[in-house]
Order: structure tokens, then C-alpha cells, then sequence
């Protein structure tokens, strides 16, 4: 039997879920369900308009993975993103993460995570050139 591999541009949703679905059967297979939870919080100004965020997820592996902290200019330097943080860790913790992850470029938010606990576990050098994109992890809950 012959495969036809084919430039998909614009995949459907149902499309890009086999792909992931295929992985999670796989993966459950030898290490058990992941049971994903989706987990965000915003900050709000007076008006309600977002000004910061910060968005993960988690499942039973017991690793929180941070997708996204983003804090507007306008309220930055303030210790809303350290609050931030602070939420999805706690929430995390609360539900039996053991500890943390995330990506960060180089240029970007590598020092706010080290003040808080995170350490560089690897690196990807000229991403983009003459940048990195570094891989940190911290431990959650101790012993």
C-alpha cells in the first residue's frame, strides 16, 4: 500500500485532532491517561480590560506546562506578572504538580524566572540568531 504526502495549509480541526489523539493513545499505552487540564487567569484594569495573563495546563504527569505569561507595558514592573505566576503555581500545586515548565527566549523573560525559582535546563542557540530559546523547570513542592 502506497501513503500520498500532501502540503496541508489550512487543516481542518478534526484533521490536526487525529494527529493528537494518535499521541495521546500511544502515549497511554505506557505511561496512562494524561487527563489535560486547561488553565488561565487574567488581571483586569478598572475597565475590565485585560492588562496580563498567564495560561497553562496540567494533567497527571505532575508537571504544570506554562504556554504564555504576557503582562501589558502600561502595568509592567508593577509585581503583576510574580502574581501572576504565583496563581497557576499555586493551582497547580493544589491539584498535585510536583513541578513547573516553560520556554522563554533569551531576550525575554529568562531573569523574571529565575528570581522565582526556575533554572535553565537547556538551550536552543540562534533561535532566531543571535538569540536562545531557553527551557526552564522549577521544583513546586519539596521533598
Amino acid at each position: 500500500m502506497s501513503q500520498k504526502i500532501s502540503k496541508e495549509l489550512n487543516p481542518t480541526v478534526s484533521e490536526l485532532n487525529i494527529l493528537s489523539d494518535g499521541i495521546a493513545e500511544f502515549t497511554e499505552k505506557h505511561i496512562g491517561p494524561e487527563n489535560r487540564q486547561e488553565l488561565t487567569f487574567f488581571a483586569r484594569d478598572i475597565e475590565d480590560k485585560v492588562v496580563g495573563g498567564v495560561k497553562g495546563s496540567y494533567g497527571n504527569y505532575g508537571w504544570l506546562w506554562i504556554d504564555t505569561l504576557w503582562v501589558s507595558s502600561s502595568v509592567r514592573g508593577k509585581g503583576l506578572g510574580a502574581k501572576l505566576l504565583s496563581a497557576i503555581e499555586s493551582e497547580a500545586r493544589e491539584s498535585g504538580c510536583r513541578f513547573s515548565y516553560l520556554n522563554t527566549f533569551s531576550f525575554s523573560a529568562a531573569e523574571f524566572y529565575k528570581k522565582y525559582g526556575y533554572r535553565v535546563y537547556a538551550e536552543l542557540d540562534d533561535f532566531p540568531e543571535r538569540h536562545s530559546v531557553l527551557c526552564l523547570k522549577k521544583k513546586l513542592i519539596s521533598g
